[in-house]
């Protein structure tokens, strides 16, 4: 990857050796590497769809409402990079036709529907049916099962033109040429419940999900290269998701939130894999069927306080359970730079996020208010403490809340 660029340009000076004179021309190869590391990404997206919604008053046992209609999804990548041996040239076109037909009452609702899409990037029609039944045996309880498919295509996305850098090496991202659409199969059932004690209005919702995913994409690593290839062997996520929230008074309201989940290969894998012998020497990957960055536990709350019309106070915390983190090896100064001597996999410690925002509204002009506003995120400064530090760092190393500590003010002009 050559050193890094000092902005002094190098020159030939009369009497150097030659040792001299090849370390000048290092430092031009150097330059010229960096110059040519530059390019130039465009994305086109078009979309062009038609829609017919009919109701009947009665369709075989019931109300219903049928809808269906045509799509096409279009999009024109041009990656021109210095760091990729090829350009990217990727052309993405999906046509699409879909219907379903929803019958419903008072207690009851039935969906059932499809779309079949052709992809110019898979050989065969994908189809991906969909049904959801609906059940109120009373107006405070809800019942709820759904059952959905999907799929992605063999595709190049935005997240993977990203470029990494480990050990001052670029990682980049390619597609495997024998790529298939990535499939998945969803169900989930849940509970959604109302009641009201002394004033309060409480509503309780609990989720039972599954997802197997068929041929879902994974990044296999070698060297500074990873391959965009299908679990043959597929991968699963499934969980259970609570979410609860109370209207105290029309002052005070309290929403919170967490999901218990697992998210698993369906045998174990290693984010990366050494290419030679001088490679094996950094290898303490461990194979695992945990699906890197993928905590198993999450939550939040929020909490408004609304005294009066024109203050209103916030009270907000999010939870991130710890995860699985790959960790490149890099390099730096022992003693002085944080880094990796060896690829890695880490556990992340896990985070509580905590944020308050308080607002106050004037009049302001005829109808027109303006509100001003201050508070404080991540009160408690949980974040990441161990990030790489150093020219050979691995910049991908990050965990956890997005920022530190930090106050904001601001105003909202309401016309």
């Amino acid at each position: 990857a050559g050193d890094p660029a000092t902005g002094n340009f190098p020159e030939v000076e009369e009497g150097m050796s030659q040792d001299e004179i090849d370390a000048v021309n290092d430092e031009i190869d150097n330059y010229n590497t960096r110059l040519n590391s530059y390019g130039r990404s465009t994305d086109l997206t078009y979309q062009i769809g038609g829609q017919y919604n009919h109701k009947f008053d009665h369709l075989l046992f019931m109300p219903a409402s049928l809808t269906g209609g045509l799509e096409y999804l279009g999009s024109e990548l041009d990656d021109v990079s210095g760091y990729r041996i090829e350009s990217i040239r990727q052309r993405s076109k999906t046509a699409t036709a879909f219907a379903q037909n929803e019958w419903i009452n008072d207690k009851w609702s039935l969906l059932i529907g499809g779309r079949l899409d052709k992809n110019n990037l898979v050989d065969n029609l994908i189809f991906s049916p969909r049904g959801n039944i609906r059940y109120n045996p009373s107006e405070n309880i809800n019942f709820r099962v759904s059952y959905s498919e999907g799929f992605r295509a063999p595709q190049l996305f935005d997240e993977d033109l990203h470029v990494d850098i480990a050990g001052g090496e670029q990682i980049i991202r390619e597609l495997s040429d024998n790529l298939d659409a990535e499939q998945s199969q969803s169900i989930s059932g849940s509970v959604d419940m109302y009641h009201q004690i002394d004033g309060i209005n409480l509503n309780i919702l609990v989720e039972g999900f599954y997802t197997h995913l068929k041929n879902p994409f994974v990044g296999e690593r070698k060297g500074s290269v990873i391959t965009v290839v299908n679990a043959d062997d597929g991968a699963k996520v499934y969980g259970i998701n609570l979410e609860g929230r109370a209207d105290i008074n029309t002052w005070l309201t309290l929403q919170a939130g967490a999901t218990f989940q697992r998210s698993l290969y369906g045998s174990k894998r290693k984010w990366w894999e050494p290419e030679d012998e001088d490679e094996e020497e950094l290898d303490e990957v461990e194979a695992t069927r945990e699906i890197m960055r993928t905590p198993n536990s999450y939550a939040y709350f929020v909490a408004t306080w609304t005294p009066t019309q024109k203050f209103a106070a916030n009270l907000s915390g999010n939870y991130t359970g710890s995860m699985l983190v790959p960790h490149d090896a890099g390099f730096g100064v022992e003693g002085v730079d944080r880094f990796s001597k060896v690829n890695i996999t880490k556990e992340s410690p896990s985070f509580f996020e905590l944020n308050t925002k308080f607002a106050y509204t004037f009049d302001f002009y005829k109808e027109s208010q303006l509100e001003l506003n201050a508070g404080v995120q991540n009160i408690f400064n949980a974040y990441q403490k161990d990030f790489d530090t150093g020219a050979g760092r691995a910049n991908d190393y990050v965990y956890g809340p997005m920022a530190p500590r930090s106050f904001f003010a601001g105003f909202k002009l309401k016309l």
